[in-house]
């Protein structure tokens, strides 16, 4: 008894709406530890400058898109890639899922936290805030990231 309390207290405790989430996120969604989870915050956070009303700094970038859930929900119901889901509220752990499975789930994802960013690091961010804007942006490859991995590029001379 003693043994199977001590493995109950270290299971990680979490909220029923993240539980509920999880289940309509489907089986390859994959749950962060409390440490991958901190490192990835600390990504987002040194990527993105976050004011005091825990948005991104949105003044402070030039290329983002805002729409509404309809249209973000049409825009990226079919794409099958892979996202972090980083909320704002709360201490649920980062969770790993497919961005159709998100947007199909919407409700769902968005119960755990007003707040939440849908995040691939150094591509893209999507914030989705409670007051219904959802804001886009692409991140832009790197030139000389593309010219050390691919090595000599002979299409681009200083």
């Amino acid at each position: 008894m003693l043994k199977r309390n001590k493995l109950k207290n270290e299971e990680r405790l979490t909220s029923v709406l993240f539980e509920e989430c999880l289940a309509v996120l489907g089986s390859d969604v994959i749950v962060m530890t409390d440490e991958r989870s901190k490192e990835i915050y600390k990504l987002f956070e040194a990527e993105f400058k976050i004011n005091l009303y825990g948005r991104i700094e949105w003044d402070s970038y030039k290329a983002y898109e805002e729409m509404d859930e309809n249209t973000f929900g049409n825009r990226y119901m079919n794409q099958e890639e892979y996202y972090y889901i980083l909320w704002s509220h709360g201490s649920d752990p980062v969770i790993k899922a497919r961005l159709n499975q998100i947007v199909k789930n919407l409700e769902d994802v968005t119960a755990v936290s007003p707040d939440i960013w849908v995040y691939r690091e150094e591509r893209q961010v999507i914030e989705l805030f409670h007051d219904g804007i959802v804001r886009v942006m692409q991140k832009k490859e790197r030139l000389y990231t593309l010219m050390i991995e691919g090595g000599k590029n002979e299409d681009h001379k200083r």
